[in-house]
């Protein structure tokens, strides 16, 4: 549009100049006779300097008009544009309350969202401090829980191992056997008893001349041994073997223990005695044997400490993934019912057939067995 005017501009200052008259010499000596015929004669010879004057007149005006024109044109559209601007500036006045309402109901959405943001926050954190101390709480818990991974009960519990185990001197000829396993008594090195209830094990173990110590939690039962003189300490086993010097023990023993505890801490057990005992030290665990249902119904869910039992494959694996280098398994304490039927070994057969026998053996089976794992 500015070129174009520009351009106008230029052609109109051209058809100006071209109006300008020649400069002319005033003629002098016409004879004032002949008027008319010098107008006839003046209009013939001015022709050719009226002529280009008018033409450059026709093509000034023409430019005049033209420039006329693109200046309304140009100040139309000046015009529409000043229109739009006051017509979007009359926009922009109308809706600026509504900016500002909107704007400030999203501000008070963002302090809100804000604000649960940072409760939130809070409460996470909050929530990891609980989580890392309820962590830090297990290690206690399983101290205070010891061996009796149940809890303790309310009753007697010296009392009810009398009723439902047997009195001193049965406990006393059903262990006998283990201590000849530990080797020679005059080997140097301590075997300890976890879970020592009443000290049976220690007393065998000292009568034949091995240095040995008995570990319980229960008071009861460390009041028991205490009256006999026998050397104990009241811990929780796990605990006892965790603190012992590596290698420094030259045998382990508990007896119907590893049934009252968690499998994270029958692991834990197993570890912590590889651990304590010296090379070629000798582990041995005598538990519930879940192969017979006898058993079962009748010594395991008798006691209401026990958490589960446990299978002596499951024991044997547990042993052997900690690092003892081999493993013996010995079933023991045949039901009187198998006694009776001469059925006293894995490998005999009755009249009434293998299945039959089968059966027997998985009702009135061996009632415990021992696993003896050697470092």
């Amino acid at each position: 549009m500015q070129a174009e005017a520009a351009g106008s501009l230029a052609r109109l200052q051209a058809a100006h100049e071209a109006l300008l008259a020649p400069s002319l010499e005033p003629v002098q000596g016409v004879v004032l006779g002949l008027k008319r015929f010098a107008k006839r004669v003046v209009r013939k010879l001015v022709g050719w300097y009226v002529e280009p004057r008018s033409a450059a007149q026709r093509e000034f005006n023409a430019e005049a008009i033209r420039c006329a024109n693109l200046a309304m044109e140009t100040t139309r559209q000046l015009s529409d544009h000043l229109l739009s601007t006051e017509y979007a500036t009359d926009v922009i006045r109308w809706f600026k309350p509504q900016f500002a309402v909107e704007l400030a109901a999203l501000r008070e959405q963002s302090a809100e969202q804000a604000d649960l943001s940072r409760r939130l926050l809070t409460r996470v954190n909050a929530s990891g401090v609980e989580i890392e101390r309820l962590a830090d709480q297990l290690p206690a818990l399983y101290e205070r829980v010891g061996v009796h991974s149940a809890g303790p009960v309310g009753f007697d519990y010296a009392a009810f191992e009398a009723r439902f185990r047997g009195d001193r001197a049965t406990i006393t000829a059903n262990q006998r056997h283990y201590a000849a396993q530990f080797g020679p008594p005059d080997a140097s090195g301590i075997v300890a008893d976890i879970g020592c209830g009443r000290g049976e094990m220690v007393e065998i173990l000292i009568a034949v001349g091995h240095d040995a110590v008995g570990i319980d939690s229960d008071a009861d039962m460390i009041a028991q041994c205490e009256g006999l003189e026998l050397p104990v300490v009241r811990a929780n086993g796990l605990t006892w073997l965790d603190e012992q010097e590596p290698g420094s023990l030259k045998g382990v023993f508990c007896a119907q223990m590893v049934e009252h505890l968690v499998v994270s801490e029958l692991e834990r057990f197993v570890e912590a005695a590889l651990r304590a005992l010296r090379p070629g030290g000798i582990l041995i665990v005598e538990t519930i044997n879940p192969r017979s249902l006898f058993a079962l119904a009748n010594h395991f869910f008798a006691d209401v400490t026990h958490v589960r039992p446990v299978h002596p494959e499951t024991l044997r694996f547990i042993c052997e993934q900690a690092g003892f280098r081999e493993t013996l398994l010995e079933e023991r304490s045949l039901h009187p019912m198998m006694l009776r039927h001469g059925l006293d070994s894995t490998e005999q057969t009755g009249a009434a057939g293998d299945d039959v026998i089968n059966l027997i053996r998985t009702v009135f089976g061996f009632q415990d067995y021992a696993l003896k794992a050697i470092k």
